[in-house]
């Protein structure tokens, strides 16, 4: 029998759960019960995963007990922040933007898609410290804390966006 386009076998999926459905390897999907699943929902899934266990935060903003290993991918400590209120497990500043990328962004959203580039070619010379990420995740939840007030345009989203594609 051949498979439709766009679809995997059930039995491709590895153990994992997604809103309430779990995707476990050779179990009949309840909400389908069908021998193929849309490839679509499992990439859904699968992504929905990461994002679970690599979190981007404000450091300006309350720790939680939810935020796992908090992790700050800032090159400068943030302004007015002590350790203690931080609460950052270690400092990755050597994952952040060099200081002459940084410089040149200044924030500006209309700077975003370049900037985003020309980081992740920069990360393409840092795999040490993005290796290093990626171990933290591994282990369970990771939250990538950031200083820029612009919760859109910043270097945790483009390492987020990074782990998650890995």
């Amino acid at each position: 029998m051949r498979k439709p386009p766009g679809r995997c076998q059930i039995s491709t999926i590895l153990s994992t759960s997604f809103d309430g459905i779990s995707l476990t390897r050779g179990d009949a999907l309840p909400a389908f019960r069908a021998q193929y699943v849309d490839f679509a929902l499992f990439e859904t899934a699968r992504k929905s995963i990461t994002t679970m266990n690599v979190r981007i935060k404000r450091v300006y903003e309350k720790p939680d007990e939810n935020d796992g290993t908090r992790i700050l991918v800032d090159r400068l400590w943030p302004r007015g922040l002590t350790k203690e209120k931080a609460r950052v497990d270690f400092w990755l500043k050597d994952v952040a933007p060099s200081t002459e990328l940084r410089k040149w962004f200044a924030h500006d959203p209309a700077k975003w898609t370049e900037f985003e580039s020309r980081y992740r070619e920069e990360l393409k010379e840092n795999k040490e410290q993005l290796s290093r990420l990626e171990q933290e995740a591994a282990k369970g939840t990771v939250t990538l804390v950031y200083g820029a007030r612009d919760q859109q345009h910043n270097e945790a989203i483009v390492l987020q966006r990074l782990l998650k594609a890995r």
